[in-house]
């Protein structure tokens, strides 16, 4: 049912013809189909590749690495005062011996970073050095002032 049946038109009630279509080409395997549009009609030889091709993959990586096992050991730490035992991952071999650079020279015995754990020696006052060398603002206070040489040596500074 057409337009001309719903409006009562009397027509030819044959087969519509049928269009012809033109041979079309097929896409070449490798090729963006903006870039096939494009070029479908000119010469195969009028375009120059831009960027060389190179054909196939990659070749697979060659692993040559050894193989790495890890293991659970103990540790202290020194920086600490308690005598509390601590336990972290080491890389070691696949004989069970450490791997060098893996930090396993601290298994069972102290912590490798607790060399980087420095104290700063404070200098401290006495009673008579205050009063001849620290008393110079009245609004500062000797209770102040030891305060704060106790925050400088909670804290490291």
């Amino acid at each position: 049912m057409d337009i001309k049946d719903i409006m009562g038109i009397k027509g030819d009630k044959g087969p519509a013809a049928k269009k012809m279509k033109e041979a079309t080409q097929k896409k070449p395997e490798g090729v963006s189909r903006e870039v096939w549009q494009i070029t479908k009609g000119m010469a195969q030889d009028a375009l120059a590749p831009v960027v060389p091709t190179h054909a196939g993959l990659k070749g697979k990586r060659k692993v040559t690495a050894r193989k790495v096992a890890w293991s659970w050991q103990p540790f202290k730490n020194s920086a600490r005062a308690d005598t509390l035992m601590l336990r972290h991952w080491v890389k070691t071999g696949t004989g069970g011996t450490m791997l060098p650079g893996s930090n396993g020279g601290d298994v069972g015995g102290d912590y490798a970073f607790s060399k980087y754990n420095k104290k700063v020696d404070m200098v401290m006052y006495n009673d008579e050095e205050y009063e001849s060398l620290l008393q110079f603002d009245p609004e500062w206070s000797k209770a102040e002032t030891d305060h704060l040489f106790d925050l400088l040596a909670r804290f490291d500074l």
